[in-house]
């Protein structure tokens, strides 16, 4: 896990998480047929839903007087749920569609391999294939705002990320019928406390470190049965996380409040 670093970012001065490095997945089936059979609508790749999230900031003014704001993204209104389809392009079901570029080279060396490949209109059975699957999650949080209540700046003092998703590596039917091959459940978290000495400063940070980690649990084969996401992987979405998240950010829940309360962080 890399440490939170000060950015800026549109002339905004704040704090960027990120992973020094992501998670990356190479999944490899070899499919049986007859001669004569046809590939055609035939793609082999993965699929990813994010089932939880934590999103949330606290922000303190210099003295109680300018008061405080709490910031919720990942609690209804603002995220009205939490399983979602992480892909790039709304309702097309792999991570790979319309990402550039289309191939990535795996970190363990070797060609190239595709995010999704469709199989040949003629394919020569048995056709051995494989797909690559790469993720950096990460958020960012601006280091102060203004404080609606006091009129007053008020800088961030707290923030709490977690992003739990669940990869799985897939063949797709013509129909769409999805055959799940392998299943990964992996997270990231991040919890990170700072301190303004003064409102020109920058921030001392702290990680806290029972909220601070990255964990990835073992391969699963076969279907899955996550009442908590199926239904996400198998029917047809017509939003995506990206889309959710960014819906979030614009429309948080907020809280601005005069003195230094302590915030309920679930809701």
């Amino acid at each position: 896990m890399a440490p939170v670093r000060s950015t800026v970012s549109n002339g905004v001065r704040g704090a960027s998480f990120r992973l020094s490095s992501g998670i990356e997945c190479v999944g490899t089936v070899t499919l049986h047929g007859a001669a004569g059979d046809v590939g055609t609508g035939w793609n082999v790749g993965f699929l990813q839903a994010q089932w939880i999230e934590t999103n949330w900031r606290a922000y303190r003014g210099l003295t109680q007087a300018d008061g405080s704001v709490f910031v919720q993204r990942a609690r209804p209104p603002a995220r009205p749920r939490q399983a979602c389809f992480d892909c790039l392009v709304a309702g097309a079901p792999f991570y790979g569609t319309g990402a550039s570029p289309a191939t990535l080279v795996p970190a363990t060396g070797g060609p190239a391999l595709s995010l999704v490949v469709p199989l040949p209109a003629s394919p020569a059975f048995p056709s051995t294939i494989s797909a690559i699957h790469a993720d950096v999650p990460g958020d960012f949080a601006a280091f102060s705002l203004r404080n609606g209540r006091t009129g007053k700046t008020v800088f961030l003092s707290e923030v709490q990320l977690e992003f739990h998703f669940c990869t799985s590596f897939v063949v797709r039917e013509p129909g769409g019928r999805l055959h799940f091959l392998q299943n990964l459940y992996w997270n990231v978290h991040w919890q990170n406390r700072f301190t303004f000495p003064n409102a020109a400063a920058s921030p001392t940070i702290a990680a806290v470190a029972a909220g601070t980690a990255a964990n990835v649990g073992h391969v699963i084969a076969g279907p899955i049965n996550d009442g908590r996401f199926t239904t996400v992987l198998t029917t047809p979405q017509t939003t995506n996380c990206n889309n959710i998240a960014g819906t979030a950010e614009q429309r948080p829940n907020l809280v601005e409040a005069q003195g230094w309360p302590l915030f309920d962080v679930t809701r």
